[in-house]
């Protein structure tokens, strides 16, 4: 025959139980065992970039870092007043190349207007005229200059002030004085 246990109902809900209990130990375990190495790797990290930190702060704070600091300031200071300065240099040239007045160019131009009779004794150069002191050896010559520097477009009015000397004078040559005001 065979033995009939009365209480096996009781004891396999004992260990149903037990069971039960060791696998909400287990999950705690688990749960404390995620928190712990998450607080751990937390609290490294945190560690490390503190000790990032005051390593940077340290170089903020050498004195190599304050004086290439200021030094580089100094430079940009230096660049800014130097941009400024070339600024003020390229209008000031800029305005004395508009006010330059004797200019090769100008000379040229006159230069290519003079008839072979003509030659320049004495010339003045101001911002608003030309003024020469010049001699021909004809009066055609003389006009052929003040037509010439007419024609140049640089010269508004060419007057030819007074001739003196040739033929009625007993001389070779004609002196004369010529004044052409620039135009504006």
């Amino acid at each position: 025959m065979k033995n009939t246990n009365f209480f096996t109902p009781y004891i396999e809900m004992k260990e149903k139980a037990g069971s039960s209990i060791r696998i909400a130990i287990l999950g705690v375990f688990l749960l404390l065992t995620i928190f712990a190495a998450f607080f751990i790797t937390n609290f490294t990290e945190i560690q490390k970039l503190q000790a990032e930190v005051a390593e940077k702060e340290a170089i903020l704070n050498s004195q190599e870092f304050r004086e290439n600091k200021k030094l580089i300031e100094e430079t940009k200071r230096k660049i800014e007043i130097m941009s400024q300065y070339q600024a003020y240099v390229q209008a000031v040239s800029l305005q004395m190349e508009q006010v330059d007045i004797v200019s090769e160019e100008l000379l040229s131009k006159i230069a290519a207007t003079l008839p072979a009779d003509v030659s320049f004794q004495v010339m003045s150069v101001d911002a608003t005229q030309l003024q020469l002191m010049a001699t021909s050896k004809s009066r055609v010559a003389i006009a052929q200059l003040q037509h010439n520097l007419l024609e140049l477009e640089i010269f508004g009015f060419v007057h030819v002030a007074n001739i003196a000397g040739g033929a009625d004078l007993l001389e070779e040559n004609y002196t004369f004085s010529l004044t052409a005001m620039f135009v504006d």
